[in-house]
């Protein structure tokens, strides 16, 4: 009897991996398309093409891309902002009626399938994944998807349940802007958090009510020397994100701001994800809301493979209860979704120089409000079978 047992749960994970790859697969095909943000981006001849490049490209492709730098409007700073994200949409391709999916931008500065690739896909890749309007690169979404198959935790809808329970968020602020359509010199920050702050006797700290008096717990993966701050007030210490942008500015209405490395963490019962998003360029629109201001917009960059494979070790098969890189089965169709996915080189610098494919593009809708911060505090997590997991793709 338990050998039959063991023997369905081994072919319902089977079956389980079959569907996850083909999702991805036909996610991949229905992610290109236009989105519905179009306020924040715009097509147009990348500056940071070169010469011969832009000579080719003006013929086929007009790169998509953020807002230039404006010239001038910079004045006396306003107070600084705290915003958390009160929603979060990523295009899984599935029906959404919340906010706009996120059209990203032109990361490669190539539209591909019109011009040469910027990258040398896997032998095995099958079909080339073709760019959305304006060589606009945003590949992954159906990963998320497909992981909420092996994890219904992190389904993109549940994400934004859970950001509204308070449970954790994503935090912004933004210095030294003169609360003006343009800007040239602002500063931005990027934090995560673990959660409302709660008191020492509660069980949590509630849901946020997101009118600028919710005061968000920081996770100290995503700030500068977090781990020797834990229990410490932000609101003393600062607490500076590790994505933090000294050069952003704000044109016509829209914050911009660009980091090497951004590190999204997400914290649920079975485990904790960290994928650090790799040439992330955020877009936000500002806009007053009563007597302070929101803001809507989104995130695009790209997230390496290796990255995605490594982080899927700490997430705990709902069959099994155990970490999926301790499950040959499940994890082995996981990674061959994964890789076959792959769309841009591992880092900008190495776009159209023939390295290979080994990143997903992505972009990532949001809204967010007002908020406070709160301390740095440490969560603990559930044991992970194989802590120092590492892979790459053939």
């Amino acid at each position: 009897m338990d050998g039959r047992r063991a023997n369905r749960n081994a072919a319902s994970r089977v079956a389980l991996v079959a569907v996850v790859g083909a999702t991805l697969v036909l996610g991949v095909a229905m992610a290109c398309g236009p989105g519905n943000i179009g306020d924040l981006t715009s097509g147009r001849l990348d500056s940071g093409a070169s010469e011969a490049a832009v000579a080719v490209d003006a013929d086929v492709c007009v790169h998509a891309g953020p807002a230039e730098r404006p010239d001038g409007g910079d004045g006396a700073s306003i107070a600084d902002l705290v915003f958390a994200a009160d929603e979060i949409r990523i295009d899984t391709g599935d029906f959404d009626a919340g906010l706009p999916k996120p059209e990203s931008i032109d990361l490669d500065r190539t539209c591909s399938c019109v011009e040469p690739p910027s990258c040398v896909a896997p032998a095995d890749a099958g079909a080339p994944v073709c760019d959305g309007p304006d060589g606009r690169d945003n590949v992954s979404g159906p990963l998320l998807g497909t992981l909420a198959l092996l994890l219904p935790a992190l389904d993109p809808a549940f994400l934004t349940q859970r950001i509204r329970q308070g449970v954790y968020g994503i935090l912004l602020s933004v210095q030294k802007w003169n609360g003006q359509p343009n800007d040239p010199d602002v500063v931005v920050s990027f934090r995560m958090s673990v959660g409302i702050q709660k008191d020492d006797d509660a069980v949590d700290g509630g849901a946020p009510k997101f009118d600028g008096n919710d005061v968000w717990d920081i996770d100290p993966g995503s700030i500068v020397a977090g781990d020797t701050l834990v229990g410490q007030e932000c609101s003393a210490i600062g607490c500076i994100g590790i994505g933090s942008d000294v050069a952003a500015y704000v044109r016509d209405g829209v914050l911009v701001a660009r980091f090497d490395e951004l590190p999204l963490t997400v914290s649920v019962g079975s485990g904790r994800l960290v994928l650090p998003f790799i040439g992330t360029v955020l877009m936000a629109r500002i806009t007053q809301d009563g007597a302070g201001y929101r803001i809507r917009g989104e995130l695009a960059g790209r997230w390496r493979a290796a990255d995605i494979l490594a982080g899927s070790a700490a997430i705990r098969d709902p069959i099994t209860n155990t970490s999926l890189c301790g499950n040959p089965e499940t994890y082995g169709y996981f990674k061959r979704s994964v890789c076959s996915s792959v769309d841009l080189a591992g880092s900008p610098a190495d776009d159209r120089t023939g390295a290979p494919c080994t990143a997903l593009s992505e972009a990532v809708a949001f809204s967010a409000r007002p908020a406070k911060l709160g301390k740095v505090r440490q969560l603990t997590q559930p044991p992970v079978d194989c802590p120092d997991f590492k892979d790459t793709c053939p």
